[in-house]
């Protein structure tokens, strides 16, 4: 499916929940606006790192955004219907209508339902583009003071300096609160986060509510 969509000109982002940081995964699943979650079914169940995965979306008020269902399984997989069930509290999600089924091995009519879902995920909410972090050289800004507590509009990273390109001091969620101590004119904010002192793009700031 990745290289599907990799073709059709969009920018892809894959997380094994089994082995990467869960962090990092949450984080990427609120930057972006689609999403696509591929999980066999466990025990009458789906796999436990994507209970846990699902979870903290629910609990942080994932919504407004496009997700895709693939399930795999030996025989009878309900891992979609499950998935969608978990879901179910999030606000404003559109499912695809094309969901994938594969029987333990890719065949011929699971590959087609892949063609159809990755045609429909380019299809749909084509308006809105993946919230990322542009590389902003760090030079000399204009600095506004002030020292007020916001909230986050959604997930984001904490960086070490004003630059995409520094390091990664900590992931920050939706809705959290953050003291934002000073404003560049480059487009970057200073901000203390839960004992962290670092810089987080302003677009990713609003007042808290």
């Amino acid at each position: 499916l990745a290289e599907m969509l990799e073709a059709m000109g969009e920018k892809v982002v894959v997380n094994d929940l089994a082995r990467c940081d869960m962090a990092e995964a949450v984080e990427d699943a609120f930057r972006y606006s689609k999403l696509v979650l591929a999980t066999t079914t466990y025990n009458g169940d789906v796999f436990p790192c994507m209970q846990t995965f699902i979870h903290a979306l629910c609990e942080r008020n994932y919504q407004k955004r496009s997700v895709g269902l693939i399930e795999n399984g030996t025989w009878a997989p309900q891992a979609t219907r499950i998935m969608s069930g978990m879901l179910e509290k999030c606000k404003n999600l559109t499912f695809a209508q094309n969901d994938v089924k594969i029987l333990s091995a890719l065949n011929e009519a699971s590959t087609a339902q892949l063609k159809a879902l990755s045609a429909e995920l380019c299809g749909v909410c084509e308006e809105e583009q993946p919230q990322e972090e542009t590389t902003t050289e760090n030079t000399t800004a204009e600095v506004t003071a002030v020292n007020k507590q916001m909230q986050f509009k959604e997930a984001v990273r904490i960086r070490a300096d004003r630059s995409a390109d520094s390091e990664r001091l900590t992931n920050a969620y939706e809705k959290e609160l953050v003291m934002v101590i000073e404003n560049y004119s480059d487009g970057w904010s200073k901000v203390e986060y839960n004992g962290v002192t670092g810089y987080c793009k302003t677009e990713y700031l609003e007042d808290a509510q």
